[in-house]
């Protein structure tokens, strides 16, 4: 339950600016002690499109990492990759 309020405040953090690097890190800190990758990628997916293009390059490398090494999606890690 912790987990998962820390998880969604970070995630409002990180909507309202995708460059906050803190927030990204406790989301990926989070996702580990809360197994909630798949709620991570999905919150990739949202903040991506509004990131500027080194940014989003950021993210979507993040994104990819987690896809093939967290969640066993070699298809969405590649298809991060090539976005």
């Amino acid at each position: 339950a912790d987990i998962e309020r820390a998880f969604e405040a970070f995630a409002r953090m990180l909507r309202e600016a995708p460059a906050n690097r803190v927030a990204l890190g406790r989301l990926t800190e989070l996702a580990e002690a809360g197994q909630k990758w798949s709620d991570l990628a999905t919150l990739l997916e949202e903040v991506v499109p509004g990131a500027d293009e080194t940014l989003g390059r950021e993210l979507l490398a993040k994104l990819a990492g987690v896809y093939e090494d967290k969640l066993g999606d070699v298809a969405r890690a590649i298809d991060a990759h090539r976005r």
